[in-house]
């Protein structure tokens, strides 16, 4: 098989007929009853490591921040192979409005598994550690480790994935279970966050002094940068270098707008004035080599402007977070495997590269390309059901991450003996 180590065959063959289908299910549904939205990733990280050493693997918990622990799952290579790293995050983004079921009962119904975060990436994570147990089941042994690392805080800009770089875990190899709905993406963007604070000047409705109103900058600042989601064209606002990978992009959302009376914003404390501060958080999605100081000049640029013409007002541009984006390396020992165990499992050729939309995400891949580890792709179970109402997973899709990440596995570690 293209990709694999010579030999590799039958031991691929073995640990994907090895997968236990059914306590994959029962344990992604498990995982799905467990809220873990960033900040609360304790309960879970424990279910995770209590599996992982049930099954057999050489298990870690370490605390990124303080009842925040970060878990690894080792099945250890016999020695003269690469490590291989199957990478996940156990937070979630917050629960959002519109659920038309129990989001925390891990329901299946039609082949689907129902659950806030089961998508992004409850899912991924139990791929993961079944597929190491595929591996141990199989008999088969590695030659190199692999590594199970499922960090927190990925969603908070990758608290946990910098806790583990920083003591030292490095791999050859990697594969992030971001959800791609089991394409190979090579590309994803950077995601840069800044905060803009718009102060203007109070008045009060009931007299002729009106003030200046900080929620209509921030309107008109919105209205400038032009239409959210979509492509901002060359020459416009934001400075870019156009790159074939990075199709789409620029582009940028409104995170979260909030508006009132002094920073404090106190409910109720000032309906009659007209507001005279107005907080909003910017993402601005971008190719990896465009950096975030780059974007806070262009939307000061654009708030200059406005002041130009109108300048009774007063603005801030604050860089809150900034996560690098992601290009796979153009020789990938990771992406040939995933490849060619997408095709072992699945019979056919994955789409692989920037694939739309999942390359507008970003993760903590970018993070790990930074450290110095340039060799992974991204491939997940899950699609962009993830992080909306009644989020979920399709069980085939599932199944046949597991069987890949396993037979990755031994495409990158090589089997001993061979």
């Amino acid at each position: 098989m293209k990709g694999m180590r010579r030999g590799a065959g039958p031991a691929v063959r073995a640990v994907i007929g090895s997968v236990a289908d059914p306590e994959l299910v029962e344990f992604t549904r498990t995982l799905a009853r467990i809220p873990s939205v960033h900040g609360e990733e304790a309960a879970i990280a424990a279910v995770y490591a209590e599996r992982m050493q049930a099954l057999g693997l050489e298990t870690e918990v370490i605390e990124a921040e303080p009842n925040r622990p970060n878990v690894l799952g080792w099945l250890r290579g016999t020695g003269g192979g690469p490590r291989f790293m199957l990478n996940g995050h156990t937070d979630t983004v917050m629960h959002v409005l519109g659920w038309t079921r129990d989001s925390y009962a891990g329901d299946l119904d039609d082949g689907r598994i129902y659950g806030h975060g089961v998508s992004n990436m409850k899912a991924s994570n139990a791929a993961m550690v079944y597929a190491a147990d595929a591996i141990r089941r199989a008999r088969v042994r590695l030659r190199g480790d692999l590594l199970i690392a499922l960090v927190v805080g990925e969603c908070q800009g990758g608290v946990g994935i910098h806790d583990l770089l920083a003591r030292g875990t490095r791999a050859d190899a990697f594969v992030c279970g971001e959800p791609t709905h089991l394409n190979v993406l090579t590309v994803h963007a950077s995601a840069q966050y800044l905060r803009v604070n718009i102060i203007g000047r109070a008045g009060h409705f009931g007299t002729h002094d009106h003030g200046v109103n900080a929620i209509l900058k921030m309107y008109e600042l919105v209205r400038r940068l032009g239409p959210v989601h979509a492509r901002i064209p060359a020459g416009r606002w934001l400075r870019s270098t156009p790159k074939p990978a990075y199709r789409g992009l620029p582009r940028y959302h409104v995170g979260t707008i909030k508006g009132g009376v002094t920073r404090e914003l106190p409910e109720g404390g000032g309906w009659s004035s007209t507001p005279d501060f107005c907080t909003a958080i910017f993402n601005v999605r971008t190719g990896r080599d465009e950096g975030i100081e780059g974007t806070r000049e262009d939307l000061e640029g654009v708030l200059r402007a406005m002041q130009a013409r109108d300048g009774d007002f007063q603005f801030e541009v604050i860089p809150i977070r900034d996560m690098p984006g992601f290009e796979a390396a153009p020789e990938s020992r990771a992406r040939e495997a995933v490849v060619a165990a997408c095709r072992a499992v699945t019979g056919r050729r994955p789409h692989v590269g920037p694939v739309a939309p999942y390359m507008f995400m970003t993760s903590d891949s970018g993070h790990m390309q930074t450290a110095g580890m340039v060799d992974g792709v991204l491939l997940g179970p899950g699609n962009f059901a993830s992080s909306v109402p009644d989020e979920h997973v399709e069980v085939d899709k599932l199944v046949a991450a597991a069987r890949i990440y396993a037979a990755a596995a031994v495409g990158i570690c090589g089997v001993a003996g061979e």
